[in-house]
């Protein structure tokens, strides 16, 4: 147990916020999530070996010589006015991202590279599990304003603890647990479940909500609070 709350640490590090624009998918310290825009050796620009002596040490004992750092981007824009707020629905947006300076990649680790874009992927069927769950949501009343505001972080924490458990299984299988075809089993699991989940893909205006880091609509605002998970 000790060793999977150790990489789940590494895999949920927060992401913070982005700067300096580069294109439709990525800032100069994060890319976006895209399905034409997989991940690439020099996309990871920490330094590797890794400085510090526990996760060098770690990578070392597992065989792990290459590292992303994902996180889940979330957040709840409203509309300004509140004489608005019965017409517009609120706007919640998820976009996973890959952090280019924290991940470090030993050179020539393909297998390494193709085992972290599957961890990428999972982060983007959490965040098309949580569209769905908002609109499925967003059907059950017919008073819909407010609906997004009161459930969004209660979905997003349950789609993240079941992202953690996912990746978990799957990096014990390939790494620890020597179980066979591990990675072409979760590979082909991963790329049914994105199928099934297609409506919900992250989209370009997710993607400039948070590359630009300010409301996509000019009507919308960010919300100033929102619900907490509710237990």
């Amino acid at each position: 147990m000790k060793l999977f709350a150790t990489f789940s640490i590494l895999l949920f590090i927060p992401l913070l916020s982005t700067e300096s624009p580069q294109n439709g998918t990525e800032t100069a310290t994060h890319i976006f999530w895209e399905g034409e825009r997989f991940l690439f050796p020099e996309d990871y620009e920490g330094e590797y070996p890794p400085t510090d002596p526990a996760l060098n040490s770690f990578c070392e004992e597992y065989g792990m010589h290459t590292m992303g750092y994902f996180g889940l981007f979330s957040v709840l824009d409203i509309p300004k006015r509140k004489k608005f707020r019965s017409k517009l629905l609120e706007k919640v947006y998820f976009a996973p991202a890959f952090d280019k300076e924290m991940s470090f990649s030993r050179e020539g680790d393909s297998l390494g590279i193709l085992y972290q874009q599957l961890i990428f992927d999972i982060y983007e069927l959490s965040a098309r599990k949580a569209r769905s769950l908002l609109n499925f949501k967003i059907s059950q009343t017919d008073s819909t304003y407010g609906i997004q505001r009161y459930f969004y972080k209660t979905i997003e924490a349950d789609v993240l603890e079941l992202n953690k458990a996912a990746i978990d299984a799957c990096m014990f299988d390939i790494y620890l647990g020597n179980v066979e075809h591990a990675y072409t089993s979760w590979r082909h699991q991963i790329d049914s479940m994105l199928n099934v989940f297609s409506d919900y893909k992250t989209t370009n205006e997710e993607r400039l909500r948070f590359i630009t880091n300010k409301p996509v609509d000019e009507r919308y605002k960010k919300a100033e609070s929102v619900v907490g998970p509710m237990q």
